[in-house]
């Protein structure tokens, strides 16, 4: 089995932390016209930085390919490629090498890199045979060698949302290097669903270490990528009785939130999720007490994503609640330790008009211009501080894009 990276010039935007320190990322793609190349430029650059590539063909002396010195762009196209021969490309910037890319006469012409990946086992749970199937997907520097690997989350045929009832099979997160070797595999375990609404796994340096974790929720029976288990081992919180409306979900029992290790998927540190699902019945309506569900279908929604709260502190934000109460919680993890810097719960006396705001959704930007992150989830933004910035009334909405939209107005929209 295979996964497809499509190939384009990847842009790694500085932030003003010490974390990820990439490669040219220098890619070859065949086409009919010849070899097409692109290469990362960063805005550490220095300006009028010049670039130049060199081919050698057969073993032979290289050449180099361009008239011009290459500025002010990362592409080239060697259109004199000869694709029955193996071509070893060169480079440059500023005369120093930087990247080089090898194409023999062995390798199948095709406009994508293909990347071999291990699909975990067919599985059987209440009766019913389930198979898996590749998933999201994110990208990280995880070993620190300023190339990205390949995070893959494998989901099972029988994945659910949340008001769904049914048992899942397991999630697992793999990490993969480009050449498809496989670093580690994570286990969710038993007591994490299955389903498009659960598991948001970041991938990012949050440490500043120049090599990035990854933090998602997790629960007892998680298995981290080195065999440790986390929580009871033991413990199934899966409701079995097939007379209740929540047989085969998950509402009882401890959930926690976890960074794991890039580089080998060991736990590093774990603590409660924060919020707890309870009460149940307490998530849907403005002020989350409309009392409309109370089956784990509103109280199980997630979301998340990474924002710089204090400006320089790449932070994991997890979000649970969509369409009543909307719950944003802040952290930080430094010195291999999580910890919660805030919490905004929309169900808070005096913030009930952010309840019924949030979406399926989480866009992080400066909205206000002072140099820090917000937390926008559908109608709703929360400020750098955990405190409510705004919230339209406007309810939910399914798109949502952010951005400098409207050239004539200051700010972002």
């Amino acid at each position: 089995m295979y996964i497809l990276l499509l190939c384009g010039s990847i842009y790694a935007f500085s932030q003003p932390y010490t974390g990820e320190k990439l490669s040219r990322g220098l890619v070859g793609i065949p086409t009919d016209k010849g070899m097409y190349f692109s290469w990362r430029m960063t805005l550490d650059d220095a300006p009028g930085l010049q670039f130049d590539i060199y081919r050698s063909t057969n073993g032979g002396a290289a050449i180099k390919l361009n008239k011009e010195p290459i500025s002010k762009t990362a592409d080239f196209l060697d259109e004199d490629t000869d694709f029955k021969a193996t071509n070893h490309w060169i480079l440059k910037a500023d005369n120093r090498e930087v990247a080089t890319w090898t194409h023999s006469t062995e390798e199948e012409l095709h406009p994508y890199l293909s990347i071999p990946i291990r699909k975990p086992e067919d599985g059987e749970i209440a009766g019913e045979h389930f198979f898996y199937t590749a998933n999201d997907c994110s990208v990280g520097d995880l070993d620190g060698d300023g190339e990205y690997e390949i995070i893959l989350k494998w989901s099972p045929s029988n994945s659910k949302r949340p008001p769904q009832r049914g048992f899942t099979g397991n999630t697992y997160l793999d990490a993969y290097k480009m050449d498809g070797t496989l670093l580690w595999r994570i286990d969710l375990g038993p007591n994490i669903r299955s389903g498009a609404a659960t598991t948001n796994f970041l991938v990012f340096d949050f440490n500043g270490d120049g090599r990035a974790e990854i933090c998602c929720k997790t629960g007892d029976g998680t298995v981290d990528g080195t065999g440790h288990t986390i929580g009871d081992n033991q413990a199934d919180w899966r409701t079995w009785n097939k007379e209740s409306p929540t047989y085969g979900k998950i509402v009882n029992g401890p959930e926690y939130l976890t960074v794991f290790d890039g580089k080998t998927g060991k736990e590093l540190d774990t603590k409660e999720y924060i919020p707890t699902r309870y009460p149940i019945d307490r998530w849907g309506g403005i002020g989350g007490n409309c009392g409309n569900d109370n089956t784990g279908g509103r109280s199980d929604r997630f979301t998340a994503g990474v924002a710089f709260l204090d400006g320089k502190t790449p932070s994991p934000v997890m979000v649970r609640g969509w369409y009543g109460r909307t719950v944003v919680c802040a952290w930080t993890f430094t010195n291999s330790t999580l910890k919660n810097i805030w919490t905004f719960d929309s169900a808070a006396p005096g913030l009930e008009g952010y309840s019924g705001m949030g979406n399926h959704s989480v866009t992080i930007a400066d909205f206000d211009g002072d140099g820090y992150d917000e937390v926008c989830v559908g109608a709703m933004t929360v400020d750098h501080d955990g405190k409510g910035l705004f919230t339209t009334g406007l309810r939910h909405g399914d798109a949502l894009h952010a951005g400098p939209l409207i050239p004539s107005r200051p700010g972002m929209q």
